[in-house]
């Protein structure tokens, strides 16, 4: 053998290298799925998120009822509501059924950042921190700007 050969057509970049900010994301994949923790419903999310010099980067997140903060952060950013349309939508239904087979190809804005392992937390990873999920309307609130890219 004179060396390795490996398919890497498929491979996905992590955003382990992306420094914490906010950034958009397009929802590659979402699926319901239980809770191996607490046997509870949730949805896995897969984001791609986007950086015009780092590229594209994978990212998972899970939006559990639990945590209804995140899930509404999300659902603001997955409609592309504005603060007074996602009260007027929850006036109208405070309890919206989220499909995840809907949220696929959904863009969004995520705030990305450090946090530990539950497991061991001496080992940092990139996850989707607070406050989450923008609308993709406030690109204002990306980490970087046109002015900010090399010529």
């Amino acid at each position: 053998m004179a060396g390795l050969s490996v398919n890497l057509a498929n491979v996905e970049n992590r955003a382990d290298g992306f420094p914490d900010g906010v950034y958009s994301a397009r929802v590659k994949d979402a699926k319901l799925d239980v809770s191996t923790n607490t046997g509870n419903p949730m949805i896995v999310l897969q984001l791609e998120i986007f950086h015009p010099t780092l590229g594209t980067a994978s990212i998972r997140d899970w939006l559990v009822a639990s945590f209804a903060s995140k899930v509404k952060a999300f659902y603001q950013a997955v409609n592309n509501f504005s603060a007074q349309e996602l009260a007027d939508d929850i006036a109208r239904d405070s309890e919206p059924e989220l499909n995840p087979t809907e949220m696929i190809g959904a863009e969004v804005l995520v705030q990305i950042g450090d946090r530990p392992s539950k497991a061991d937390p001496t080992k940092i990873f990139k996850n989707v921190v607070a406050p989450f999920y923008f609308p993709i309307s406030r690109m204002d609130l990306l980490t970087w700007q046109e002015d900010d890219l090399p010529l």
